[in-house]
């Protein structure tokens, strides 16, 4: 994730949610940790990574948000 800052600024928060989505699928596919606990511990973590760089995305677009999607932001 250290290389995004090398990236043009309107490529970062994309390039980000990418990853960050990429790594998810591998997580599910591969499964690596052997109690659930973790494994959902790790998928929840991931998912909040995910939901931050959607909120950045949305928030750098420099559109103005309506009042529900503000609400639900």
């Amino acid at each position: 994730m250290s290389l995004i800052g090398f990236l043009p600024l309107k490529a970062q928060v994309p390039v980000g949610m990418c990853v960050a989505c990429a790594y998810f699928l591998l997580i599910v596919y591969r499964a690596p940790y052997k109690r659930d606990a973790d494994e959902r511990l790790h998928l929840l973590a991931q998912v909040n990574i995910f939901l931050f760089l959607l909120a950045a995305y949305v928030f750098l677009g420099g559109e103005t948000l309506d009042s529900t999607s503000d609400a639900l932001m």
